[in-house]
């Protein structure tokens, strides 16, 4: 798609949490979409399902990127992280500036990349690689953290968000080429919803990198 580097994937495995694909973050998130049984499935903004074929659902993604990416943000989003190689710390430091007021809730999203597990059905070995995995969610309950204390936001001004996860939240079993490097494979995406729950601007960092 032409506007693949202005869209951030969450890919949202939803068996048990004890499965190497999925976590209680996934789960969480996966209800918070409001995303049902039905696979596979894509909550674009977090509003609209696009479902269907694998080429039926790139079609669609391509239209609706390209119409989100056509307005203006009405927030900036700043980030910084930091991992503690001894406590496994990942802390995440974020200020988000507001050029439109609304009700807004950030949140913050741990993601894992370059895990190998079998999938069933693929065609190529590529197909077995996963990224992008959902891994945790803060605040753990999905809904985000209200900016001004739930009250209107004020134009212009600067609110700030921080948040910590673990790096033991993170598949640790890969081998080889697989095997799991922090700094490589752990990133954090940090969105912005607005009232009505739609996304309104998303950045995605990497560990102990400034964006």
């Amino acid at each position: 798609s032409a506007y693949a580097d202005n869209a951030v994937q969450m890919a949202l495995h939803t068996y048990d949490s004890g499965h190497v694909l999925s976590s209680k973050g996934a789960i969480t998130l996966t209800r918070q979409a409001g995303l049902g049984a039905s696979y596979p499935a894509i909550k674009l903004n977090f509003k609209n399902l696009i479902a269907g074929y694998s080429h039926e659902i790139a079609n669609a993604l391509d239209t609706e990127i390209g119409a989100i990416c056509s307005k203006a943000a009405e927030t900036a989003i700043a980030v910084s992280t930091s991992y503690n190689e001894e406590t496994g710390a990942i802390s995440v430091a974020a200020k988000v500036k507001c050029d439109e007021p609304n009700k807004y809730k950030v949140s913050a999203v741990l993601l894992q990349d370059n895990v190998y597990f079998y999938q069933q059905g693929a065609t190529s070995a590529e197909h077995h690689m996963h990224n992008a995995i959902v891994r945790a969610v803060a605040p753990t309950t999905g809904v985000g953290y209200a900016l001004n204390n739930g009250v209107e936001t004020e134009l212009g001004k600067v609110y700030d968000f921080c948040c910590e996860f673990n790096a033991n939240e993170l598949y640790s079993k890969g081998t080889g080429e697989h095997a799991l490097d922090i700094l490589r494979d752990a990133r954090v995406i940090v969105y912005v919803q607005t009232a009505d729950k739609i996304v309104e601007n998303v950045v995605s960092c990497g560990l102990n990198q400034k964006v």
